[in-house]
């Protein structure tokens, strides 16, 4: 996977994949870039745009710009991560998504349970894919980055101590 920030470092339209957070910053850039570099390839871009300044936008409110990718672009698969505390009881997710998304939603695929999803949908008569990751068992991603740092470095931190242990290292 390659990172790209601007749209004018895209080559070709084939292999990309539109990502949008619906927490921001930490994900916008402790998460993804690193994971990025790690997993680096020429087959798969990740356009990751800059929100517009001013509009960091939390929740499933970042999605309302999947029609404009859509439309501007010809863009058609997205990737949107999001912390668990972001999003409304499960029961009522696929409305909330079909509402945040301004779409027909054919279906909802569940890759992990109540973790990773697949949504196809149609916007305008034209197919869309959207991948979600949700972080967090409870609550956010820095639950997930306690536990991985308790079975790498064998210390028990709590999640909201994560950002201040990463940055002593």
């Amino acid at each position: 996977m390659k990172l790209v920030r601007e749209v004018r470092e895209i080559r070709s339209r084939q292999h990309i994949i539109v990502v949008l957070t619906g927490d921001g910053k930490w994900e916008r850039r402790r998460i993804l870039p690193p994971l990025c570099e790690k997993y680096n390839g020429k087959d798969k871009i990740l356009w990751f745009p800059d929100p517009p300044i001013g509009r960091l936008e939390t929740g499933l409110k970042p999605l309302n710009a999947v029609k404009s990718y859509i439309i501007a672009y010809k863009l058609t698969r997205f990737l949107f991560v999001v912390d668990r505390e972001h999003l409304p009881p499960e029961k009522e997710i696929s409305d909330a998504l079909e509402e945040a998304l301004r779409a027909e939603i054919s279906e909802i695929r569940e890759l992990v349970p109540h973790r990773a999803f697949v949504i196809e949908g149609r916007i305008r008569e034209i197919p869309f894919t959207l991948y979600m990751v949700v972080f967090g068992r409870t609550s956010k991603v820095e639950e997930e980055i306690a536990e991985l740092i308790k079975l790498k470095c064998g210390e028990e931190i709590r999640p909201e101590r994560v950002k201040r242990f990463l940055r002593n290292l």
